[in-house]
């Protein structure tokens, strides 16, 4: 009788773990980012079908209208998720990193195994084991070459740092500092609060689209991780 173990069954557990950890996060940050422009800030934009507030020159004026409204929501829904966010891009990027990291430094302990078997035999309570080598640890698109699967999702998740600190950092800035002023107008019982309502409403969509391509990198992200795992067995 003989078994031949996956490639999975060679790793050990903490990679395991991390491809576990890995995986999950990148979904949710894609999930997340997506959520964000499909439906959060559109659902914020119906408001400004919803309601026509007063004029008054080229800004808006009313207590009910709808820019106030929407920048407060998104304000407030960005200063609850930023921080969150933020740890599963470090937490998953850090798991990726560690996976590349260890294929990349112990490729004799798995980069190079193609195969390995166990015969169990009735005169003898040992098994008798075969280790069979494939290719040497630079054959990149064999599973030595695995690890770039897991390198260049952690690059990826990592750059959404500077991306939004970047090029996001305009509109995030003038969204979140208008969210903020109306709050602390709020707070002092101001009942009139105004804002320019097209310049609201065109940075609302502004951020709408940039943070799309946040997604689309969580997103590839984790698609190019999970030719990894499958590459490295479940």
């Amino acid at each position: 009788m003989s078994t031949s173990p996956s490639s999975g069954t060679l790793l050990p557990p903490a990679i395991r773990f991390a491809k576990i950890l890995g995986t999950l996060g990148a979904g949710a940050l894609a999930g997340t980012y997506l959520t964000h422009s499909s439906h959060t800030l559109p659902a914020l934009e119906a408001s400004k079908r919803a309601t026509t507030p007063a004029t008054t020159g080229g800004a808006n004026i009313s207590q009910q209208q709808p820019a106030s409204q929407a920048v407060k929501i998104f304000h407030r829904i960005h200063r609850a998720s930023h921080t969150l966010l933020l740890n599963l891009i470090l937490v998953s990027a850090g798991s990726y990193s560690y996976i590349a990291y260890y294929i990349y430094n112990y490729p004799l302990d798995v980069g190079e195994i193609s195969s390995a078997s166990a015969t169990y035999s009735s005169s003898s309570f040992m098994p008798q084991t075969e280790v069979h080598r494939g290719g040497g640890g630079g054959d990149f698109l064999g599973f030595a070459g695995t690890w770039m699967f897991f390198a260049l999702p952690a690059t990826i998740l990592l750059g959404i740092i500077p991306y939004s600190k970047v090029v996001m950092k305009a509109v995030n800035h003038r969204l979140n500092a208008a969210g903020e002023s109306l709050e602390q107008e709020e707070k002092r019982g101001i009942g009139l609060q105004v804002v320019d309502e097209q310049a609201t409403w065109r940075d609302l969509e502004l951020w709408r689209k940039k943070n799309c391509w946040r997604a689309g990198m969580a997103g590839l992200a984790g698609a190019i991780a999970g030719v990894g795992v499958t590459k490295l067995g479940y």
